[in-house]
C-alpha cells in the first residue's frame, strides 16, 4: 500500500471542475435606478419594490437552476445522451457555494470526459 492510499480521502490529491453560473442582469435589477429615479429615494415602497423583485427573480434561478442542471446531468447518462455510464457512478456536480446571484458547482474529475459531460449539463 502506497503512502497516499493511507491519507484519508480529504487529503489524498484530487482535480476538481469548478463551475460558476450566475443570473445575468441581477446587479442592474437590485439596483434598477430607473425605478428608484420615478420616485423619491426615500420611498420605502419603491425600494421594496426593487428589492422584492430582485429577490423573487434570484430565488427562481436558484431552482430553476438547480433542476435544470440535474436533468440535463442526467439526461447525459441516456441512452440518448454524450456520456459513458461509467462515469456517473464516480460522482456527479456539487454546488460547492453561493455567492449572491453566483452558483458554483464542483466535480472531482475521474475521467476527462467528465468535464466534458458537465459543460454539456
Amino acid at each position: 500500500m502506497s503512502s497516499i492510499d493511507k491519507l484519508p480521502d480529504f487529503l489524498k490529491p484530487s482535480l476538481k471542475l469548478f463551475m460558476s453560473v450566475d443570473l445575468v442582469g441581477s446587479t442592474k435589477l437590485k439596483h434598477d435606478e430607473d425605478v428608484l429615479s420615478k420616485k423619491d429615494i426615500g420611498d420605502t415602497a419603491t425600494l421594496d419594490t426593487v428589492g422584492a423583485n430582485w429577490f423573487s427573480s434570484l430565488i427562481d434561478f436558484y431552482s430553476g437552476f438547480e433542476q435544470k442542471f440535474t436533468e440535463q446531468w442526467l439526461y447525459a447518462f441516456t441512452t440518448e445522451g454524450i456520456a459513458e455510464t461509467h462515469w456517473k457512478s464516480v460522482n456527479t456536480p456539487s454546488l460547492w457555494k453561493i455567492n449572491g446571484d453566483e452558483l458554483i458547482y464542483v466535480l472531482t474529475i475521474h475521467h476527462p470526459g467528465q468535464i466534458v459531460v458537465a459543460l454539456y449539463a
